[in-house]
């Protein structure tokens, strides 16, 4: 009798021990399969969320870099306005009087590899340096691709502004392209070594004599390594994006009165 009381004493015992156990909550890292799957759901929601925001960041450079690109043509071209062009500008002419055709003018030509550039790299990052290194690269390529794509013959009316420097055996001289009817100004001055043959031709120029200038230009833009915004560099050539400066050469092979 004895013995029985016993073993329904250790009976009850091994009951209650396993019903208090029940009542133990698991360990916190002891998650079962529903809670990750829930758990990956959620950082999956959230890596979407980050890329869609990242997509529109870049939206918003690409659009704010073009909205630049436009602001500086207008500045370039004497802060007239971009809609419309000039009044009495030539047909075929890009906003402000600049001509569309690349061999325009040298306006136009940094116009079109302006446009190109702001194409080609307006939204790429560059704020790490892996971005950098990656962006320079890309834009080498590029420079060799606009060096030979964009040359070829032109004809422009200029205003010889300077050539205290060219002498008779030529040198640099300063002079301003101007729209067929000589009185609008296209794009900002320019320089460039005259030979001296016709540096001779030109020594007594002055500002009032519109001049037709024959030759041949090339683009050259140049790889700026260490030029990411404009005022990085302020001494290096006209600025057209990140790593990118703007130049061409021009072979001039005749000129002579317009009139």
């Amino acid at each position: 009798m004895l013995a029985g009381s016993h073993r329904r004493a250790r009976l009850v015992s091994a009951l209650a021990a396993g019903f208090l156990l029940s009542l133990v909550p698991a360990p916190a890292g002891a998650q079962g399969p529903a809670n990750l799957a829930q758990e990956n759901e959620e950082l999956k929601e959230r890596v979407a969320s980050l890329e869609n925001q990242l997509a529109q960041a870049r939206q918003r450079i690409s659009a704010l870099n073009d909205e630049i690109a436009t602001l500086r043509k207008q500045l370039a071209a004497g802060g007239r306005p971009a809609a419309g062009g000039s009044p009495g500008a030539a047909p075929g002419a890009a906003p402000g009087g600049v001509p569309a055709d690349p061999m325009g003018s040298p306006e136009s030509l940094f116009n079109t590899l302006s446009a190109s550039y702001n194409q080609n790299f307006g939204g790429e990052p560059y704020e790490t340096r892996a971005d950098q290194n990656r962006l320079r690269r890309s834009v080498s390529t590029w420079v060799r691709d606009m060096q030979r794509e964009h040359r070829g013959n032109v004809r422009w009316r200029i205003r010889i502004l300077d050539t205290s420097q060219a002498g008779d055996r030529g040198g640099p001289v300063r002079f301003q392209v101007v729209d067929a009817t000589g009185s609008v100004n296209i794009g900002p001055e320019s320089e460039v070594v005259f030979p001296s043959r016709i540096a001779r031709d030109i020594s007594s120029a002055t500002p009032d004599e519109v001049w037709i200038l024959q030759g041949r230009m090339s683009a050259m833009p140049s790889v700026n390594r260490t030029r990411i915004e404009e005022d990085d560099d302020p001494e290096g050539g006209r600025y057209l994006g990140p790593f990118a400066d703007f130049g061409y050469e021009l072979a001039i092979e005749s000129i002579e009165p317009a009139s």
